[in-house]
């Protein structure tokens, strides 16, 4: 995955955020605006680089590979999977949430006060897990949170810049411990290559989950293992 694609789909996810902030403050006239000075955003940001907490406490992925009738080759560990030590258990204590993610640097990049997005990327692989605290957020019930995100997920494809090139084809709603969430996939016009982005609410925090892999296993193993604290 080239650069220009994790961004998008980086820039995509955020857009996702905003759209869900402008749907629950009831000001959906505000978020063109906001979505416009995201780029400045950006520049300001600061990055820097962390180490998970437990090294290779997640199970180990080994993707099958069939050939002719059936027959299948010898086990193929996938690329971001580092033999029999298995994925890594990352633990973020600001953020207040834990996932597994492969073997490699985690990428943190702080995008204002209250914004952080965290990511792993291999040749052809992201992970990414962001969050937004949300003034006011905690007050409203479960319903109406899901409510919120139901409704923003209708134009998350339209409105944001993953819209470009993938369009949405499937959607559901789900529930973690009790907090409301959405997850929406979406296909590449050209056929080619899938993303999954998810956003669920936590309190007054809104966390944001986008993952791009040809392995269905390291997939759901990344969306699964997440857990807000």
């Amino acid at each position: 995955m080239d650069f220009r694609t994790k961004q998008k789909l980086k820039n995509g996810l955020t857009a996702l955020g905003l759209i869900g902030l402008g749907y629950f403050i009831g000001r959906p006239d505000q978020l063109l605006r906001m979505a416009r000075s995201w780029e400045s955003h950006l520049a300001e940001s600061r990055t820097q680089y962390l180490s998970p907490t437990r090294i290779g406490t997640a199970p180990n992925l080994v993707q099958i590979h069939q050939r002719g009738y059936g027959q299948p080759q010898p086990a193929a560990v996938n690329p971001s999977a580092p033999g029999q030590q298995g994925w890594n258990d990352f633990f973020h204590p600001e953020g207040r949430f834990s996932v597994f993610v492969p073997p490699l640097q985690v990428k943190e990049v702080t995008n204002s006060t209250t914004s952080k997005t965290i990511s792993v990327q291999t040749e052809n692989e992201l992970y990414m897990v962001t969050y937004d605290d949300v003034h006011g957020a905690g007050l409203a019930d479960q319903e109406r949170k899901q409510l919120v995100l139901e409704k923003a997920s209708e134009s998350w494809g339209r409105d944001s810049n993953i819209g470009k090139e993938f369009s949405q084809v499937a959607r559901r709603s789900f529930a973690l411990n009790g907090n409301p969430g959405v997850e929406v996939h979406y296909q590449h016009k050209s056929g080619q290559g899938k993303r999954i982005l998810r956003k669920m609410f936590v309190g007054d925090r809104l966390y944001g989950l986008a993952v791009s892999s040809p392995y269905h296993e390291n997939t759901q193993t990344f969306l699964n293992s997440f857990r807000p604290h």
